[in-house]
């Protein structure tokens, strides 16, 4: 038994001491080509292949619909993604193909993605780039909504742009600060949930200011965004006629089809599912026994917002919001390997430094545990997106400066992680999960 251990130890050194120079290129090269082929792959099934409508793509068929009959001001009053929508008239125009025209406008935001990193990093070593666009490839067409033809692709865009541009430039260049504001007023007008993101970047904000003592980044910031905020009301102003304080979003509430929230739903499924396996990884019951369970218990049984949730029933959310650390721990192992349970390890290294850099890393960790607070159930992985891309751009902004060989190495190994989930994904779907 001793002679086993010690031979594995033997090896675990060579590999991360003596050879593993002789392999590093191999593995990001390799990395980098199964990414691009698992990205085309996937792109293939999401794009041509996936049953239309699927998600919520049903909700942006119904504004189309209701456009065309109804005109945009009218529109706008309803209740729909302006920003989205403009971009899938321009695109179903050329194409006349609403399937394909409302999946390309979602994917010429993953496209622009794409190319924003590739311009950011442009001055960065290149393994230092291909270690990025691994992940990134990766991540986009697992987490999932980047491709379909929704509006997710076009807010998350809006938003990683605006969290960097506020983070990694110098806070007065005119081309920098043009692209914070028109970020910073598509994310607004594209989904309401841009509140849950700016909340979290905001308090990672002040911690670095306090920390720092530096607060001038924090009120251009703050700034920004109430500029960013008014040219949306502006836009706004055929739903605030009709509607006083609201503005105007895509509808994608199940509640006239269902006659439940998601809230309740969730809320519900979590609560049978607590009563096994300890409430991890609980599935969502059928929508039925959730009525069922309003009209035997009455209306108040359930929680229906986010708000509501929170002091519903103190003890089920903080049990919840625990469980849901573990889960998130454990299924981010698909998306990014072992990157997010080693990020706080590598968030430490560089806390002592002036790099502004620090925010996203704060930002990244600080909506995590926002999300595992505020949603009852199993999180959807498509809301850590963003911090799993932050938490990417966070390692390879600061990989040169890492003292420690080791961690530098793990990151370069956490690519073979994601290679073996990339060959078992394609062994298990027979390359396309579509068919």
């Amino acid at each position: 038994m001793k002679k086993i251990i010690f031979k594995k130890l033997y090896f675990i050194k060579k590999f991360f001491i003596n050879d593993f120079n002789k392999f590093k290129q191999l593995i990001i090269n390799f990395s980098l080509f199964l990414s691009v082929f698992y990205f085309f792959i996937r792109f293939i099934d999401l794009f041509i292949l996936l049953p239309f409508p699927m998600g919520d793509e049903w909700a942006f068929f119904a504004d189309y619909n209701f456009i065309k009959k109804h005109g945009f001001y009218n529109s706008i009053e309803k209740g729909i993604s302006i920003s989205f929508n403009i971009i899938h008239l321009i695109v179903n125009s050329l194409i006349n193909n609403l399937k394909y025209s409302l999946r390309f406008s979602g994917f010429i935001s993953t496209v622009l993605l794409i190319l924003y990193f590739l311009i950011k990093l442009k001055n960065k070593d290149k393994h230092v780039k291909k270690i990025f666009f691994s992940v990134l490839l990766f991540l986009i067409v697992s987490t999932g909504a980047t491709i379909h033809g929704t509006n997710d692709s076009l807010f998350f865009l809006s938003l990683i742009i605006f969290l960097i541009e506020s983070v990694e430039t110098k806070i007065n260049f005119k081309r920098n600060k043009l692209l914070r504001l028109s970020s910073g007023i598509i994310m607004i007008l594209t989904r309401k949930i841009f509140i849950i993101y700016i909340f979290s970047f905001f308090i990672a904000n002040l911690i670095f200011s306090k920390l720092k003592n530096k607060y001038l980044r924090f009120k251009v910031n703050l700034s920004e965004l109430i500029i960013c905020f008014l040219v949306v009301v502006i836009i706004n102003i055929p739903k605030i006629l009709s509607d006083p304080y609201s503005l105007s979003y895509t509808d994608k509430s199940i509640k006239s089809q269902k006659g439940i929230t998601w809230v309740e739903w969730v809320y519900f499924s979590q609560k049978v599912g607590n009563e096994n396996r300890y409430g991890f990884f609980a599935p969502m019951v059928n929508a039925n026994k959730v009525k069922e369970y309003k009209n035997n218990m009455g209306d108040g049984s359930l929680p229906d917002t986010f708000f509501e949730y929170l002091t519903f029933d103190l003890p089920f959310t903080l049990r919840r919001a625990l469980s849901s650390i573990f889960e998130i721990s454990i299924i981010s192992l698909r998306y990014l390997g072992f990157l997010l349970v080693l990020f706080p390890i590598y968030l430490n290294l560089f806390k002592g430094g002036g790099d502004k850099s620090l925010i996203l890393g704060y930002f990244s960790i600080i909506n995590i545990f926002i999300w595992a607070i505020i949603w009852p159930g199993l999180i959807q992985h498509r809301w850590l997106y963003p911090s799993y891309i932050c938490i990417t751009f966070f390692l390879v902004q600061n990989y040169e400066s890492l003292k420690s060989i080791f961690l530098r190495r793990i990151i370069i190994v956490n690519l073979l992680l994601i290679d073996l989930i990339i060959l078992w994904s394609l062994y298990k779907e027979k390359f396309f999960y579509s068919i």
